[in-house]
């Protein structure tokens, strides 16, 4: 077992975050050692890597961090944010795991975002979309998506052209 560096824990979470509406299913090619069952993942085991020279090469590039923790760390990151902890199955002899959407879903996460951008825009009504999305830690078409919801609320409005505007918040 290998455990992912935290550059791709942030990656999980990104996938957490895009997946909130439906479930994800990752199928990763080869099966589970045969000393380890599915009821073994979350707890302390032996690990040992199949190919040492592999792991030893990824390691040292930094694409992990050790072996032996990934399971746990990929429950602990879903759990840090709302989501169900991941399933892990064995298929047609292929080792897969299920992440879930949120318990909140993507109307209970949009809304928040929602306050979040009306409250940035109240604060300077001259941000950019690529500023909100700096802001808020989404791309620019979550922005987009998010500003598209406000303005049919009727909560904002655009006052000029897109550049040079600036947005009205109304109360």
């Amino acid at each position: 077992m290998i455990s992912i560096n935290d550059n791709y824990l942030k990656d999980l979470k990104r996938i957490i975050s895009a997946t909130r509406a439906y479930s994800y299913r990752a199928v990763p090619l080869g099966t589970l050692p045969p000393d380890i069952t599915i009821e073994k993942l979350n707890l302390p085991h032996a690990s040992s890597p199949r190919n040492l020279l592999i792991a030893q090469v990824l390691y040292r590039t930094t694409f992990i961090e050790s072996w032996g923790s990934g399971f746990r760390r990929m429950t602990e990151v879903c759990d840090a944010n709302g989501v169900k902890a991941p399933v892990f199955f064995v298929q047609d002899n292929n080792f897969c795991i299920t992440f879930h959407k949120g318990s909140d879903g993507l109307e209970n996460s949009t809304e928040k975002t929602t306050e979040k951008i009306l409250r940035l825009l109240s604060e300077n009504p001259n941000l950019t979309n690529q500023e909100l999305a700096e802001k808020c830690g989404l791309t620019e078409d979550g922005v987009y998506y998010n500003i598209k919801i406000l303005r049919q609320k009727g909560l904002i409005v655009r006052i000029g052209p897109d550049k040079g505007g600036y947005w009205l918040v109304k109360s």
